[in-house]
């Protein structure tokens, strides 16, 4: 009897398939939303995933996309104007949830230099 080969995972020896992670990663980072409510939000449709397991996953993420990260930042880097925007996000407190809102932009512009100038 021949069994099938196990298929690849995103994290070795991980249960959790890209679907699941992309959605906890997704929703910490995007949406803004603490991993103790994803914790309370998973726990709702019947099944648990600790913070602690969350947050392992999250790093797992944050390695595997690294590659990718590293090529944005390089070619970000190797570009003549870099444009941000800064926003604060919602943080929340122990007494309250606090709002701050913050909206600037930044225009970098890098000149190539060249061995002989005029003037």
């Amino acid at each position: 009897m021949a069994t099938a080969a196990k298929p690849e995972t995103a994290i070795e020896k991980g249960m959790a398939g890209p679907g699941l992670m992309a959605y906890i990663v997704t929703s910490k980072f995007a949406e803004y939303v603490p991993l103790y409510r994803l914790k309370d939000i998973f726990a709702r449709q019947g099944f648990e995933i600790s913070r602690a397991t969350q947050s392992i996953w999250c790093g797992d993420v944050a390695d595997l996309v690294e590659p990718l990260y590293e090529l944005m930042a390089e070619k970000v880097r190797a570009s003549h104007v870099v444009c941000t925007a800064d926003t604060i996000m919602p943080m929340r407190t122990r007494a309250k949830l606090q709002m701050q809102g913050c909206g600037s932009t930044r225009a970098t512009t890098s000149i190539p230099t060249t061995s002989s100038t005029s003037r």
